[in-house]
């Protein structure tokens, strides 16, 4: 033995057990696979050391919401990851935000990662991305976004994460259901307004081309705005949808509070060629002003989710219809 660092190993396997009759009460025996013969000889296997093999058994109480929440690791940093039937939701528990939401074809919708971070417009294929994004021009800058630091979160409920801001100024709640989740925001900054942003890739990938949009005010479009370009276009949204041509269902969000503050709406490409550009994202917010000036305030609340839809055969008055029943 020639190496001079320690030459035990340690390792550990998370294995989700959905039969617990796997496990007997009383004694159990545990046993590793056989080692391989090499050359049809049989060689030194691994040594197991005392205490051996060990099995940690965390059991979940059953839970009647179709939601389980999990620990985990995404870009280096400590997750939530929420499982519901509809979306795999990670949740930056740092952040206090989503950085990414899977559908059950595997698109992630959101695909934040941690680098380039922080340079314009290259991050809009990044670390821009996430929702809800709540806020931007304060010493809490960041709270609400992964990838930032300025949050404590923690599980409440079979369903429920609770989110403070460090300060204590900022809190919001996450409740997630087998078909959509809502945050809700319990207590702001009365010196800075927010934002409710969905910044993000539908469909999982940057294709303005082959990507389309609705809102409350208007049924499905092909527009292009170019947010780099300083196109973007603004209006007053109650609801959007977001969809590609390749997948049969789109994601929606929706502000439950009807107000008269301007929403904005624009692709954002990673380099100066705009729409162009072969990495980006979408940019959708509520409340947010030209100039990237947030204007909600107090209390307010917001759904996320998907929506099974064929992308040939887009019918506005029903998605509608789903998302007003939701907001009711």
């Amino acid at each position: 033995w020639t190496q001079e660092d320690p030459c035990y190993g340690y390792a550990e396997h998370l294995i989700t057990v959905n039969r617990p009759t796997d496990l007997r009460s009383g004694e159990n025996t545990v046993v590793t696979g056989k080692t391989p013969l090499i050359d049809g000889q049989m060689v030194h296997g691994m040594e197991v050391q005392y205490p051996g093999i060990m099995i940690k058994v965390k059991y979940r109480r059953p839970n009647d919401k179709g939601v389980h929440i999990n620990t985990g690791i995404y870009e280096g940093r400590p997750h939530y990851i929420v499982n519901t039937a509809s979306a795999i939701y990670y949740y930056d528990k740092s952040g206090g935000g989503l950085s990414r939401m899977i559908d059950p074809s595997g698109h992630d919708w959101i695909d934040f990662r941690m680098e380039p971070w922080g340079e314009y417009p290259a991050s809009a294929a990044s670390a821009y991305r996430g929702i809800p994004n709540f806020v931007h021009g304060s010493s809490e800058s960041g709270a609400g976004h992964p990838g930032h630091d300025q949050c404590v979160s923690e599980v409440r409920l079979d369903n429920r994460i609770n989110t403070k801001s460090k300060s204590g100024a900022w809190e919001w709640t996450w409740t997630f259901y087998p078909d959509h989740a809502e945050v809700e925001v319990i207590k702001s900054d009365p010196e800075h307004p927010y934002w409710f942003l969905y910044e993000g890739v539908p469909g999982g990938v940057f294709d303005p081309d082959r990507q389309y949009f609705g809102t409350s005010t208007g049924g499905t479009s092909r527009d292009l705005p170019d947010y780099y370009r300083g196109d973007e276009i603004y209006d007053q949204w109650e609801w959007a949808y977001f969809g590609h041509d390749d997948v049969d269902r789109v994601l929606y969000v929706a502000h439950e509070e009807r107000d008269q503050l301007p929403d904005t709406f624009g692709y954002l490409g990673s380099d100066s060629t705009g729409i162009s550009a072969n990495d980006g994202m979408v940019v959708f917010g509520f409340g947010r002003e030209k100039g990237a000036k947030p204007l909600l305030q107090g209390s307010n609340r917001f759904l996320v989710g998907f929506m099974e839809v064929r992308s040939d055969e887009i019918d506005y008055s029903d998605i509608s219809s789903r998302i007003e029943a939701l907001r009711q």
